[in-house]
């Protein structure tokens, strides 16, 4: 309360802010402190019978000082997506999600090559220039929708008469 003092945590008796000082000697003890990273999984009976990387965990353990560092490697600790699809993946898996998963990634067209966000594939083939239109005729024959003008094409050797 105020800027001059603060309260103890633990019995609430007001102190001089200007007293308080940071014990290095402490501080070394806390960082030497063996921790365990987070991602060690604990898992459920009823889990592992339907978990096939049940003893896939991390292993990792080390001073508190080293435990940030760590865990922005942890190949256990989950990552939100770099194509910022909305995914949280372990970053284990990010490479796979992102080359075969992703809803951003980038896939060609089979019919035009154009690089387009796999989740608008869908909207892409409704407009794709050469995306093959069956003959309005029902003959078979495929025509590119950049060949098709709109009216029955009977240019070609249609298979169903008139």
């Amino acid at each position: 309360q105020g800027g001059d003092e603060a309260s103890c945590p633990i019995d609430k008796q007001k102190f001089p802010v200007a007293k308080v000082f940071q014990d290095v000697k402490e501080q070394r003890k806390i960082l030497s402190l063996a921790v365990k990273c987070t991602n060690q999984e604990k898992l459920q009976k009823e889990e592992i019978r339907w978990r096939d990387d049940i003893l896939q965990t991390c292993n990792w353990t080390g001073e508190l000082r080293s435990y940030e560092d760590h865990l922005r490697k942890c190949p256990y600790e989950k990552v939100q997506c770099d194509k910022e699809c909305g995914e949280i993946v372990e970053r284990r898996y990010l490479d796979t999600h992102l080359r075969s998963v992703c809803s951003r990634r980038k896939i060609n067209c089979q019919h035009c090559t154009a690089d387009i966000e796999q989740r608008e594939m869908q909207i892409h083939l409704t407009v794709c220039l050469k995306f093959p239109l069956l003959c309005q005729l029902d003959c078979g024959l495929k025509v590119e929708r950049e060949n098709v003008t709109g009216v029955v094409d009977l240019t070609h050797e249609c298979r169903v008469t008139a």
